[in-house]
């Protein structure tokens, strides 16, 4: 995804890549003796042959699983995910699996941003992505209103003119290109 940075490297027994910031969906094909290792942060995904995207859009890890299954560590402890499910990793532990809509989580692939009652500070993590320009949020109890829609991710200032009108804030640009949303 926009923004993204992913490192990869294949070892004898292992093929493992980290994703170091942003997110990235995984078509693994299930190679007992060449497992698939992805970390990010402090997550650490064990594929056995699967479709699943990891998004890193700042401290906290999501995994999703569209097919097949995988292993998900955190810690001491580990959460086997099969398709439709999602965690997320937060300070270093695991949150309890929750049923998701993969292909709405993996929208980002067909240029989609979907929110469900998204949280807009997350909103903002996620779509600082494909904004150059820093977006700032000028009160932190803000972040907590929710956001819902799917939105164009190669759009992204719409979506920032469309706030005003769907919470109870205001949106400014200055002339370098950086936006201030306070309430």
């Amino acid at each position: 995804d926009s923004a993204s940075e992913l490192t990869v490297s294949w070892h004898l027994l292992s093929r493992r890549s980290e994703l170091v910031r942003g997110q990235a969906l995984f078509a693994v094909a299930p190679r007992v003796y060449r497992p698939f290792l992805v970390e990010a942060g402090p997550a650490a995904v064990r594929v056995v042959g699967t479709r699943f995207n990891v998004s890193r859009p700042g401290p906290d890890v999501r995994v999703t699983v569209e097919e097949g299954r995988v292993e998900v560590r955190a810690g001491d402890a580990s959460s086997l995910l099969q398709a439709g499910q999602q965690v997320r990793v937060h300070d270093g532990h695991l949150e309890p699996l929750a049923q998701v809509d993969a292909r709405q989580s993996m929208a980002w692939r067909n240029g989609e941003l979907v929110f469900e009652s998204t949280p807009l500070a997350e909103v903002i993590q996620v779509i600082q992505r494909y904004h150059a320009a820093p977006i700032r949020l000028g009160d932190p109890g803000l972040g907590r209103l929710p956001v819902s829609g799917v939105f164009d991710s190669a759009h992204v200032e719409r979506l920032l003119g469309l706030l005003p009108s769907i919470l109870p804030l205001t949106v400014s640009n200055a002339a370098d290109g950086s936006v201030l949303i306070v309430p």
